[in-house]
């Protein structure tokens, strides 16, 4: 038994972007991503192309440049798994690893921080700093630098080394400063060809920002000066200026440290007698302050500097804020080498034309030619900055997937995937995903406003005859389009009853009624009947009381027959009946062959012949599509809750549809069985039927009557909808799968106060077209934090005291959702809770609130039991929804007693008869909902909530959390993943690794409950059987830096045995580039660290009693039948 981890799209975590000179003069674009090296060349009509892609097989968490052997550009990477890497290229094609360092003290392994690699301007030295507080120095040996390259990679094999011994120094103190708090962000070098200089940005624990320099002469660091920047600025960004200083910037400005070479006595004058340029010069500090325009309060989030020739000694640098505005900002200054004086002569600040729709985390020079690429939460671009600097334009740009939030993912059987979120509350996006047939919809006619439910429509010759609930309608082909035709068609006006079908030939009309069946418009039958059809040589087939009548033949039936369908193979007659209760009936030259039976009425039948197969396939209203032969069932989809019509296509397919969906099915010529299926990307038809004499495809909608057109072969289907707002969460409704609702939470600025204010909104999106149905405007100020339907569960807890509903009252609570509301100002609190509707079009109503005296903030919700709605956040409180048939009124109380947590509950999730919350702190536990005791019988609060479990295992800083049967799984802020199972009073910790990402959220895929009582009962037992003999996709996780990865399970003995052998010879075969931790005494492999596919930069702890299986290494480096059972198996659509 084991869990297999799945990457299915790769996280988009662009650690930083270099060009570099790797291979010769030629410069290449470089993006160093978390575990790979991505090449460009961007010289040909200055477009970016990728040359190559290198995998690291590391965890990179800084890349910077060196140069080493005459000039020669290098990579240095800084990993998770605390090394150094070096490295160069031979080729676009070929990389190799020049020097592999190993960050120690006294064989004790150092971790590196993030984010303080730093590289000596004269490449004499390499300093990182460590999380154990210390400062470690690589300084080059000059002796073996001097070496031409190929004579260096010859002495290498004799162990010859390119850096010396690493100096490893705690980080100096100066003064009374032994407790401060040494939070490093950035370490920056500066050099003026005598001295070298490294600058160190720390914070404290109130984040008060510091810069202290040292001089580094003869191995040792020598304290030169600290900075204690102002309150305001806590930078974003820091650029060093190599002949000036460090310019740090912020959400208050920008601060130039001048670099120690400048005297600390120079005098700084400001000609221009800027009131935005501060100047601070004295014996404890000198620095220039920057400050913004009146009014700005803007954050710089990213910047750059622009080269100048040499006839330029302005400083000039592009600055991005976090709503996407860009500036350029221009500094002057008169240096006197000499004396060491520094003169301001001016700095200016203006902006570029045009707003952008996010900003950039990273902005970097491509070239000398004012070409820039910016790297987007959703997008890299190329841009070309105007030579008068006044505007950018775009000359490239290519999408990649931002911060993902949450999924919404279809109940049927061929699944949509819909992912949603942001990287902030100016960005977000909605990508939706599916298995479909490219379709395309081309008008027959649209004077449709007086026809009203479509039932039938027939094309004979150059007429068209609608059926609706209101009678027929009959079109004529004339003047290039259809028109009404008045006159009489053979009778067909003076028929009596409704049509039930009709069929014509050589001006022979016969047409079957509820009340007879005519020819020409005359009687010649008399009789009541339920169902029939008109084959195609106009002898009909029908149902009349408890009779089936076919030419001579009467067959004995059940009354309630709902449809039929007839086949003939060669002389046999097959005839397949579905009745209203369910029953399924077939009847083979009148002999009634089988008798099966489903539990929903049926709604449409089908006999089709594959090759020499013949299925029977059969629909009911509940969205359920059977595909049988005389012996077994083939097949069983579900398509969305709603009945099911089946057409019969092309000779391998046909069509189904309901209100939710239009899928083509695609069967084997050999074997009969069903081979391919897709999603026609149109809005679902209200009728649609295939015309094999015109080998068209007919559909109407409420514009008109319309002929659909698809592609021959399936593929992958995708949309992107890009928003100016955050994303935040998304939900489906049982009754309406072609719907999805998202929560899109943004904000705007008040341009009097310049303060932001919350604007919120609920988008109702048909996820068959991509079509915005509706948009729902909160009033500002309001911040909808949740958003969860109110979906009936079916499943009666006792203990809950709740009455069943019936099942008109089930569609009215699946058609509505609750939102939970926050309120920015005290005066304005409203309730706490919202309940709308949506109705099948996707338009919303607001159907009523919580009490407004109950005031409440919460952060997430679940639907619990039947009705139960219950909110989390500083408190947990229960309520519950009632609807009023009488009043037509939907309610919420209150009923039960209020919970107080340890501190601020961030997630809850309904399990079974109980709930499992999420401290951000404390971590998880689990409560129960229990009946007070000794409660009064008018009292509404009738339940309180009792801590259940606390033996849960607990989290560090909570990030994402799904329950799904007895399984609970959780992720936190050090990206770890932990699947617990909860049995009564004990919980067992199953499985634990490390993902190597950060995870936003986690969504349950399987919805079988049959599965998920098989994978109770095997864990509960402990016996691993082989009766689950499949991979079954359990979880999708969603991660901050746009990745995607499956949770699968492997019961199957067999099949865990073939994925573990493949794993561990995987392993043993790449030991060169692997390091295998100490082993438990059994033998058992615990852990495994430093491989990009093997999950995990700390320690992948197996010591839980089931194990992790990487489904990455394995699909990478196995090409058998491991290899073949994770690429099939482990796959969202």
């Amino acid at each position: 038994m084991s869990f297999v981890v799945n990457t299915v799209v790769e996280p988009n975590e662009v650690v930083d972007i270099l060009v570099a000179k790797l291979l010769g003069n030629t410069e290449l674009l470089v993006i160093a991503k978390r575990n790979s090296i991505e090449l460009y060349s961007f010289e040909l009509e200055n477009k970016v192309e990728l040359q190559n892609s290198f995998d690291i097989n590391e965890h990179i968490l800084d890349v910077r440049l060196i140069k080493l052997f005459d000039d020669k550009e290098f990579l240095v990477l800084a990993t998770a798994s605390n090394k150094l890497l070096i490295i160069g290229f031979n080729s676009l094609s070929e990389g190799f690893v020049l020097e592999e360092i190993k960050l120690k003290d006294d064989e004790v392994y150092l971790t590196i921080q993030q984010g303080t690699l730093g590289i000596d301007p004269s490449n004499q030295y390499i300093v990182v700093f460590t999380n154990e507080g210390l400062l470690v120095t690589y300084e080059l040996d000059q002796k073996v630098s001097k070496l031409n390259l190929n004579t260096y990679l010859h002495q290498k094999k004799k162990k010859k080394q390119l850096f010396k011994k690493p100096i490893v120094s705690s980080f100096p103190k100066h003064k009374r400063e032994t407790r401060d708090p040494m939070l490093v962000e950035r370490l920056v070098l500066l050099n003026d060809r005598e001295y070298s200089y490294i600058s160190v940005l720390y914070r404290d624990d109130l984040f008060q920002y510091y810069l202290k320099t040292y001089s580094k002469e003869n191995n040792k660091l020598d304290f030169w000066n600290k900075l204690k920047l102002p309150d305001t600025i806590k930078p974003n960004v820091v650029l060093p200026v190599h002949e000036l200083g460090t310019f740090m910037m912020s959400k208050n400005g920008v601060i130039l440290s001048i670099a120690p070479y400048w005297s600390r006595s120079s005098f700084l004058d400001d000609k221009n007698q800027n009131s935005t340029i501060h100047i601070v010069n004295d014996d404890q500090q000198t620095y220039i302050q920057k400050k913004l325009p009146m009014g700005s309060t803007w954050e710089i989030k990213s910047a750059t500097i622009i080269p100048t020739n040499d006839n330029d000694d302005s400083i000039k640098f592009i600055l991005v804020t976090e709503t996407g505005e860009y500036y350029i900002s221009v500094f002057k200054a008169a240096k006197d080498t000499i004396t060491g004086e520094l003169y301001v002569d001016s700095w200016t600040l203006h902006k570029l034309e045009g707003q952008f729709p996010e900003s950039p985390s990273i902005i970097k020079l491509l070239n000398n030619s004012n070409q820039f690429i910016i790297k987007n939460s959703s997008s890299i671009e190329i841009k070309q900055l105007h030579s008068d600097f006044s505007k950018f334009n775009t000359s490239q740009s290519w999408n990649i997937t931002s911060s993902i939030l949450d999924f919404n993912i279809s109940g049927t059987t061929l699944p949509k995937i819909q992912i949603c979120g942001g990287s902030d509350l100016h960005t977000g996006f909605i990508k939706t995903e599916f298995n479909g047939f490219e379709t395309s919809l081309t008008s027959i006619f649209d004077n449709f406003n007086e026809i009203q439910g479509v039932l039938n429509i027939w094309h004979i010759d150059d007429k068209i005859l609608i059926n609706t609930l209101e009678g027929i309608h009959i079109f004529e082909k004339k003047f290039g389009g259809y028109h009404k035709f008045s006159n009489d068609f053979y009778g067909l006006t003076n028929i009596n009853g409704n049509i039930i079908d009709l069929g014509f030939t050589q001006g022979k009309l016969i047409v079957i009624t509820d009340q007879g069946i005519f020819q020409n418009g005359k009687q010649i039958q008399k009789l009541n009947i339920s169902t029939g059809k008109i084959l195609n040589n106009l002898i009909p087939i029908y149902v009349s009381g408890s009779n089936l009548y076919y030419k001579n033949e009467k067959y004995p039936v059940t009354d309630d027959v709902s449809v039929l369908n007839i086949f003939q193979d060669n002389k046999t007659i097959h005839i397949l009946i579905g009745h209203w209760d369910g029953s399924i009936e077939i009847f083979i030259n009148g002999i009634k062959k089988t008798f099966k039976k489903s539990n929903m009425a049926i709604n449409s039948v089908l006999i089709k012949k594959i090759g020499s197969n013949l299925n029977y396939i059969v629909g009911d209203v509940e969205g359920n599509i059977k595909i049988m032969n005389l012996t077994d069932t083939i097949s069983i989809l579900n398509i969305g809750d709603a009945p099911v019509t089946i057409v019969d296509y092309e000779s391998n397919s046909i069509l189904v549809y309901n209100v939710e969906n239009l899928i083509k099915i695609e069967f084997d010529n050999e074997t009969g069985d069903l081979s391919n299926r897709g999603y026609l990307n149109v809005e679902s038809p209200l009728y649609l039927n295939y015309y094999p004499e015109l080998d068209q495809i007919w559909g109407v909608n409420d514009k008109g009557l319309y002929q659909i057109s698809m592609e021959n072969s399936s593929k992958l289907l995708t949309d992107d909808t890009k928003l100016n707002k955050l994303v935040r969460k998304s939900i489906n409704f049982k009754n309406f799968l072609h719907l999805s609702l998202f929560l899109i939470n943004g904000t705007t600025i008040n341009p009097k106060t310049n303060e932001e204010t919350w604007n919120c909104e609920l988008h109702v999106i048909d996820n068959n077209n991509y079509q915005t149905k509706c948009i729902y405007k909160f009033p500002p100020g309001i911040e909808i934090t949740d958003v969860v339907n109110t979906q009936y569960h079916k499943e009666l807890i006792d203990t809950y005291e709740e009455e069943p509903i019936g099942l008109a009252m089930e569609n009215i609570f699946s058609q509505c959702f609750i939102v939970s509301c926050s309120y920015t100002n005290q005066d304005d609190i409203g309730p706490s809770l919202m309940l709308f509707s949506v109705d099948e079009f996707g338009q919303l109503q607001y159907q009523c609130s919580s009490p407004k005296n109950q005031k409440y903030s919460f952060q997430s919700l679940t639907n619990h039991g039947n009705r139960i709605i219950i909110g989390v956040g500083d408190s947990i409180v229960g309520y519950k929804l009632d609807y009023s048939i009488t009043d037509s009124k939907f309610s919420l109380k209150k009923i039960t007693d209020v919970y107080k947590t340890r501190y601020f509950t961030s997630h809850i999730k309904s399990c079974g008869s109980e709930i499992v919350v999420g401290d951000l702190i404390h971590g998880v536990s689990k409560l129960s909902l229990k009946v007070k005791p000794n409660r009064l019988d008018e009292e509404d609060m009738i339940f309180q909530f009792e801590e259940s479990l606390q033996n849960l295992e607990q989290v560090h800083f909570l990030t994402g959390l799904e329950t799904w049967g007895n399984l609970i799984i959780t992720s936190d802020s050090l990206r770890n993943i932990k699947i617990q199972f909860a049995n009564g009073d004990e919980c067992l910790l199953i499985s634990e690794f490390n993902l190597d990402d950060q995870i936003n959220c986690i969504r349950f895929i399987n919805k079988d409950k049959t599965v998920m009582d098989k994978i109770n009962q095997v864990l509960m037992s402990g016996s691993m059987n082989n009766e689950l003999d499949d991979i079954i996709t359990l979880f999708v996780l969603g991660s901050i830096n746009g990745g995607v990865y499956l949770i699968s399970i492997v019961l199957a003995e067999d099949l865990s045995k073939i994925l573990k052998d493949s794993q561990d010879l995987i392993i043993k075969s790449k030991h060169d580039n692997l390091i295998i931790n100490d082993t438990s005494s059994d033998g058992k492999l615990i852990g495994f660290e430093q491989f990009k596919s093997v999950k995990g930069t700390r320690q992948t702890l197996d010591h839980s009693s089931i194990g992790f299986i990487d489904g990455d290494l394995i699909k990478k480096y196995d090409d058998d039948i491991s290899g073949n059972l994770v690429k099939s198996k482990c796959v969202l659509l």
